[in-house]
């Protein structure tokens, strides 16, 4: 399948990567020219910098995957209005909030434009080796292009969900649990650092993650990242990227009742001012599988 991706940014690359690996011709757009190293890492994609041979690269009906910040999803869908033509497809691949979700896909309808909502799960190392893909939107739409997915999709990691904003309904409770999981790791491996006992805290992040209850790939990650040269050096403050809050939210509105997540987002807001272990392996994990910013001393 031919695709264009929007957005050349580190999970942009990542899909276009895996999309070339995985069989699939990619165009891929991004603002300003990419570095050099970028470009040699992307041999095989067509790259452009300009929307008008972007969209002449693609046959029609054309199938746009836009990974693109939540923010900015409405203006670049204003630039791409005037190249977008009935039956094409856009897939959101932003982690954007579901009702602004259905929105955009009312907007889209009414000029015969398919748009589906692709929740991501697995970060920049699940969108090389195989992810976890939440999709929703109108079913006959998400089924002409279900192929990507399979394809693209870590083995059991794709389902349709229903109709629209139900994908990115679901990454967005998906990443409040993912905020949750990372405190708990941080915090127990605080404790750890603290006890009587001159504890290896790689090496138990390491035997957890074989056999345990608590296994995982946030747990394989604490492994590695406990490991870094530069692990001392990295202060524990943790930014906050929305989904969380929006997750928090929704939980007052529906009268349901989350208190570990919502502990998890608050402790975020507390590292502004605190610099413990477990805020630093937090920050190290979020790099790792999502290639968040971390702040030196």
């Amino acid at each position: 399948m031919q695709v264009g991706v929007y957005g050349g940014g580190k999970m942009g690359e990542a899909l276009a990567l895996r999309l070339m690996e995985t069989g699939h011709a990619v165009c891929l757009f991004n603002r300003s020219p990419l570095e050099l190293e970028k470009t040699e890492r992307l041999r095989g994609v067509s790259i452009f910098n300009e929307l008008d041979p972007f969209f002449a690269c693609q046959s029609t009906p054309r199938v746009i995957w836009l990974m693109v910040p939540a923010l900015a999803m409405d203006e670049i869908q204003d630039q791409l209005a005037p190249y977008l033509r009935e039956d094409d497809i856009l897939l959101d691949g932003g982690n954007c909030h579901y009702k602004d979700t259905i929105l955009r896909h009312d907007r889209w309808k009414r000029l015969g434009v398919g748009y589906i909502d692709v929740g991501i799960g697995g970060g920049l190392e699940g969108l090389r080796k195989g992810a976890c893909f939440m999709v929703g939107g109108e079913e006959s739409v998400v089924r002409r292009v279900e192929r990507l997915f399979v394809d693209l999709a870590h083995e059991g990691g794709y389902a349709y969900l229903g109709e629209s904003g139900s994908g990115h309904y679901v990454k967005m409770v998906h990443n409040g649990i993912e905020y949750a999981m990372m405190a708990a790791i941080g915090e127990g491996l605080d404790l750890l650092s603290s006890g009587p006992y001159p504890v290896d805290l790689a090496q138990t992040c390491s035997i957890w993650s074989n056999g345990s209850t608590i296994s995982g790939s946030l747990m394989n990650l604490a492994a590695e990242v406990l490991q870094e040269p530069d692990f001392d050096q990295v202060r524990g403050i943790i930014d906050t990227s929305g989904e969380a809050g929006w997750t928090l939210q929704e939980s007052l509105e529906r009268h349901v009742a989350i208190p570990t997540l919502a502990s998890a987002l608050f402790s975020r807001f507390k590292t502004k001012d605190a610099d413990h272990l477990s805020e630093r392996v937090v920050a190290l994990l979020r790099r790792a599988f999502g290639g968040h910013q971390v702040y030196k001393k």
